[in-house]
Order: structure tokens, then C-alpha cells, then sequence
């Protein structure tokens, strides 16, 4: 299936806590999601996935180089 990307620092000013909390609500029917970026808010956010059991349709990637291959697939 189709995935979206966030790219961008892991912190409470970029609203990331909001996107994965929407992403969880989206249950096992709607997209992947790939997170590229790390911060402090990573473990809290992992933490987050695992309680709503939605680990299994977010990745997180920290390294930025490997985005141009990987967001040929994304739909939005």
C-alpha cells in the first residue's frame, strides 16, 4: 500500500506528537507512515505507537540521505 512521509526534527515545536496520535486513530486500514528525522521526542513517540498498537504502520528512518528513494512510492 501507500505511505506518507514526515521529514524533520523530532520536537514538540514541529507537531509530530499530533500527526502520530491522528495516525493511530487512522486504524490498520488507512496508510504506512515513514518518519525520517530523529530528536528527544523519539522514544516518547515509539512509546506512543506501541500503546495504540500501531507499530507495525510507522518506521522511523534517521538518516535523511536515504529520502529521494524512498519518497517515489509515497501518495501524499
Amino acid at each position: 500500500g501507500g505511505y506518507a512521509v514526515f521529514v524533520g526534527r523530532l520536537v514538540p515545536e514541529k507537531g509530530v506528537e499530533a500527526l502520530i496520535d491522528a495516525w493511530c486513530r487512522l486504524g490498520d486500514n488507512g496508510p504506512s507512515l515513514r518518519i525520517v528525522g530523529d530528536g528527544f521526542l523519539r522514544e516518547k513517540l515509539e512509546q506512543t505507537l506501541k500503546d495504540h498498537g500501531a507499530t507495525n504502520r510507522v518506521q522511523f528512518l534517521a538518516n535523511k540521505k536515504s529520502l529521494p528513494a524512498r519518497r517515489q512510492g509515497k501518495d501524499f
